[in-house]
């Protein structure tokens, strides 16, 4: 192990805990965000979702908590559909965190505009 995997170690738990920071901040708000501010952190935390550590698997889990609090609109439960979908190998290992994206994804597969994306997301947390 070099330098530079330790800074990044030490540098991707950090940025972990600022998305779930700002994501519960969104989210936990009285007054409604704007989407697209979620979807920015959404977006991030995609190229993050294959690298989950013991570490941060605990801020995954606040951040999947968090998930029924979005907003429904079309392209951030897209985005946050394809989230999941990479967090599916993670789910395997943490099945009791379904509990709070099932009825999105369920829901999701009803809805013409996004059910594309659900049925991908369902598939990938079901295995191929």
């Amino acid at each position: 192990c070099d330098l530079g995997d330790s800074i990044q170690r030490t540098l991707h738990s950090e940025y972990f805990q600022h998305l779930t920071v700002r994501l519960s901040q969104l989210l936990l708000s009285d007054t409604p965000p704007p989407w697209q501010a979620i979807e920015s952190i959404l977006f991030l935390l995609q190229g993050a979702a294959s690298n989950i550590t013991d570490k941060t698997s605990s801020l995954f889990r606040n951040i999947v908590s968090l998930f029924p609090r979005m907003t429904p609109h079309n392209t951030l439960v897209k985005t946050a559909l394809r989230l999941l979908g990479y967090l599916s190998d993670w789910f395997r290992e943490q099945p009791d965190v379904l509990q709070a994206v099932l009825p999105m994804i369920l829901d999701g597969l009803s809805q013409p505009s996004v059910a594309a994306s659900a049925s991908l997301t369902f598939r990938d947390i079901c295995g191929d």
